[in-house]
């Protein structure tokens, strides 16, 4: 995967890739500055867009800097809106209508994932209006694996 002309990062990690309701396809992914200060790295996502996964894309600008970390976006589409989960701990979670704008969130849990579980999150529909999401991260100096399960995708 190759961005045109990267103004806001060095690199791309640790992506999510989801195609828009018009054939477009988006990525965003964690990056950082070039700099020294730790407060400027990985705090938010760059977003690019492509008509096609064999052409570089196009880099449209940054998303979700809310001046923390963060990591490991998973976005999915869902009645006509995109969501977005990331971390790391606490999880975070950011809707859009065009995938260009997002809109913070609270996010709900009955029952919390395991310690700092909040990572890599994947949203799977198993049918409809049930959705499993599965995150990572590490428990007792083990890793560990959470599944929550949602009926609206916010609590």
């Amino acid at each position: 995967m190759h961005i045109l002309n990267t103004h806001n990062g060095r690199y791309i990690n640790d992506h999510s890739i989801i195609q828009d309701s018009s054939g477009d396809w988006h990525l965003f992914d964690i990056t950082s500055h070039a700099t020294s200060d730790h407060s400027e790295q990985e705090r938010y996502f760059v977003h690019a867009q492509g008509p096609d996964l064999s052409s570089p894309m196009a880099e449209v600008g940054k998303v979700c800097d809310d001046g923390v970390r963060a990591w490991a976006p998973g976005v999915i589409a869902s009645d006509e809106r995109y969501y977005m989960y990331y971390g790391p701990s606490p999880t975070r979670f950011a809707t859009s209508d065009e995938l260009g704008h997002w809109m913070e969130n609270e996010i709900y849990f009955q029952h919390m994932p395991l310690d700092a579980a909040h990572r890599d999150h994947f949203v799977l529909e198993v049918k409809p209006g049930y959705w499993l999401m599965y995150v990572t991260g590490i428990h007792q100096r083990c890793g560990v694996i959470s599944v929550l399960e949602s009926h609206d995708l916010q609590h």
